[in-house]
């Protein structure tokens, strides 16, 4: 209240500081009185303890030479003249119907996919049922679920439905069913349910469809999964010398041996090859493995390859696998107490050459092994100690194992 007393006196030009008024800081209503302002009867009031003009001088109107910017009905010229610019109200109609006509099409196709998925899970079901109860009923359901398989395959009752109808089909409709994925099996190979079907029809008619699926893999190429790896070790168990087949297991090597004894799902496919390949291509898998015995004999996936090599391959070649695991001092103690080299151990006690030097070490590193997670079951495995009866270290070997 006393700084709004203060503010509401007369403000005098002589009580203005002088730096301001030297330099025209001080409004002219608060210098002398001038007969223009006089004249337009201006006034000051507080407002929020702030000073202000109040005049009945009309605004100053906007320059003439000025124009405010437009779009409406303005076409742009030079370079874009085909670019023009609707009004807001058109646009916003424009987009409007468009976008009712986008919601009306997504409505009317989400709806007509809705349709299909319904018929074909009800002709799933009664599929299964026909082929369920035997007889003139089962085949004749098996020739309609083997023509209708490209659309039964994408889920879990229409796999099944398929894969009880090529239990029952003959050459004529696998072939045809296989027609009928034409184009889309590389990407059927890699899908949870239709790689079972592909896998079946591999199972039943062997080459004729090995031949046909190998062939649409070389040609449209697929990514290397849980589903698609299991597709390749279906075609290297049932027609592994098929042209086509051997083409395929021979590309997957030359991107690199190494690489898929070390991936999580390419590891299958060297096991596969090692069991049931051609013996250059089990040469080149052991091969891989030789040139990094060390890190592949502790590798997650490559133990297991390798585990595989020393059991399946040629005498000669398990040999010279197991001399060289054991070459350096110490390497069977290590492997022993290691969670993914204790398998190669175990394999290692199954080669005829080399398991009695094998049990050798490990006798004399019992004392060690004993006291060790994964060396102590390796020794009640031999005999050659008590079981610990502590059910709390197998579960904790079993995490440690499993990738916990």
């Amino acid at each position: 209240q006393r700084r709004r007393r203060r503010l509401a006196q007369p403000f005098r030009r002589d009580c203005a500081p002088a730096h301001l008024t030297s330099r025209g800081l001080v409004a002219p209503s608060l210098r002398a009185p001038r007969p223009d302002l006089a004249m337009c009867g201006s006034s000051f009031v507080v407002k929020n303890t702030f000073l202000c003009a109040v005049s009945d001088e009309p605004e100053t109107p906007p320059a003439g030479g000025r124009q405010r910017a437009r779009t409406e009905g303005h076409a742009l010229s030079g370079s874009w003249p085909l670019l023009r610019l609707e009004p807001l109200e058109e646009a916003a109609a424009g987009a409007a119907e468009s976008g009712a006509a986008s919601e009306a099409e997504s409505t009317a196709a989400s709806s007509e996919a809705r349709c299909a998925a319904d018929a074909a899970e009800v002709l799933a079901f009664e599929a299964v049922e026909d082929l369920a109860a035997g007889g003139a009923r089962a085949d004749a359901a098996a020739a309609v679920v083997c023509e209708a398989a490209a659309r039964l395959s994408c889920d879990a009752v229409g796999c099944h439905a398929v894969q009880l109808a090529l239990e029952r089909a003959s050459p004529a409709q696998v072939a045809a069913m296989l027609a009928g994925l034409r184009g889309a099996m590389a990407a059927a190979a890699c899908a949870p349910h239709a790689s079972h079907v592909l896998e079946t029809a591999i199972r039943v008619s062997g080459q004729s469809s090995a031949a046909c699926i190998a062939e649409e893999l070389l040609a449209c190429g697929m990514a290397l999964n849980s589903c698609s790896s299991a597709v390749v070790c279906r075609l290297l168990e049932h027609a592994s010398g098929e042209g086509r087949v051997v083409e395929l297991a021979d590309r997957l090597l030359e991107v690199g041996a190494p690489a898929l004894c070390c991936h999580k799902s390419g590891h299958q496919v060297a096991m596969s090859i090692v069991s049931n390949g051609l013996a250059r291509q089990r040469a080149a898998v052991v091969a891989a493995l030789r040139g990094n015995m060390q890190r592949f004999s502790k590798h997650r996936f490559a133990a297991v390859v390798l585990a595989d090599a020393l059991l399946q391959c040629a005498p000669a070649e398990c040999s010279v696998l197991a001399h060289e695991l054991m070459g350096r001092a110490g390497a069977v103690t290590t492997l022993a107490c290691h969670a993914c080299g204790v398998d190669v151990v175990r394999a290692l006690l199954q080669v005829p050459e080399a398991s009695q030097q094998v049990l050798f070490y490990i006798c004399k590193s019992q004392h060690k092994l004993r006291k060790d997670m994964f060396g102590a079951p390796l020794l009640v495995e031999l005999g050659l100690d008590k079981p610990s009866g502590d059910p709390g270290l197998e579960v904790i070997r079993m995490g440690v194992v499993g990738g916990a």
